[in-house]
């Protein structure tokens, strides 16, 4: 046997093509049920503004205020805390008034 057969390696029959069965025939493709609840809590989604802002008095200094920005699921927070790790009080205690529906925490407010 030469070296270029050698690198070409053994003869082999004709690849077949594979065709991907039709949308619809696999377990993935089928929709699952969605519940009423579900569709609701969506269009409340949607509806919302893409962006609004609160804000919320100081606990250690209550002449002073900070703002938080909510856009989408991101709550970000002008406060010292927030900007050193990333998370605080106020942004996780505004998330949690957003997601569950319930009213804003005690000296928040939205400002738009």
């Amino acid at each position: 046997m030469n070296a270029r057969k050698c690198l070409q390696g053994p003869a082999t029959a004709p690849r077949r093509q594979r065709v991907a069965p039709p949308f619809g025939d696999r377990p993935q493709d089928r929709l699952l049920p969605i519940s009423d609840e579900a569709i609701a809590l969506l269009i409340d989604v949607l509806r919302r503004p893409k962006s609004s802002r609160y804000e919320v008095v100081s606990s250690s200094r209550p002449d002073t205020n900070y703002e938080l920005t909510v856009d989408g699921q991101d709550v970000v927070c002008s406060c010292p805390g927030f900007e050193y790790r990333g998370k605080c009080s106020h942004a996780g205690k505004l998330a949690s008034a957003l997601a569950s529906g319930g009213d804003l925490p005690r000296g928040m407010k939205l400002l738009g």
